[in-house]
């Protein structure tokens, strides 16, 4: 049997509080490259305003990049949303800001429709057209979204100029280009908790953890 010396033992000691310490130092390294992300996402505004809920002064923010004709936005808005939405957003812990990336055309007029909609209405209407977007995404779409908003009390007048404003699918392009462009992802719904990047896409249960996580270190 090979007996360590007392040199052996103190590398031993001293490599484990290097490493102790490297480690210290990789987490402080990632929690500044968190809030310097956080900051940055925070500073690019869309053009046509914010649309968020919940406390603006909570200590986490979570931001949603979705599109409304996205399977995997539509799964996690209904399977994984509502306990979120219950346990974080309504008790004031977490900030929740969500961002147009529509993925296609028919996600674009959609969310140009979705805009026309009052502010204080905003979010129940975007639940209603992603819980409901297998009666609309599909070959007469415009014509089933249009029943689904005139339900919710929208007339056709009001649906044609929404769904044709020029103007607004200009701003969501532009918002949605600058914030591929900085941010550097393609797929939805991509998710940022404390400036930590999350795929909703292939781990939507990675969302609640990442939030607790931030919340532990408040």
């Amino acid at each position: 049997m090979i007996t360590p010396s007392r040199r052996q033992f103190t590398a031993v000691l001293v490599g484990a509080g290097l490493a102790s310490h490297f480690s210290a130092i990789a987490r402080a390294a990632s929690s500044s490259s968190d809030a310097e992300l956080e900051k940055a996402l925070m500073g690019t505004v869309p053009v046509l305003g914010e649309r968020s809920m919940g406390n603006v002064n909570a200590s986490v923010v979570m931001i949603e990049y979705a599109s409304l004709t996205c399977t995997n936005s539509a799964e996690f808005n209904a399977v994984y949303w509502p306990s979120i939405k219950a346990d974080f957003v309504d008790t004031g812990k977490v900030r929740f800001i969500f961002r147009e990336f529509p993925l296609d055309n028919l996600a674009m007029r959609a969310f140009m429709i979705l805009r026309c909609v009052p502010e204080d209405r905003y979010f129940s209407t975007l639940d209603l057209i992603l819980n409901e977007q297998k009666t609309w995404r599909g070959k007469d779409a415009m014509t089933e979204l249009a029943r689904l908003m005139q339900a919710n009390g929208m007339n056709e007048q009001e649906f044609q100029a929404c769904a044709n404003d020029r103007r607004v699918a200009k701003a969501i392009f532009e918002t949605q280009q600058a914030n591929m462009k900085q941010f550097g992802f393609k797929s939805t719904p991509t998710f940022f908790v404390a400036g930590r990047k999350l795929d909703g896409k292939t781990d939507p249960a990675s969302i609640r953890p990442a939030i607790e996580a931030s919340l532990a270190k408040v």
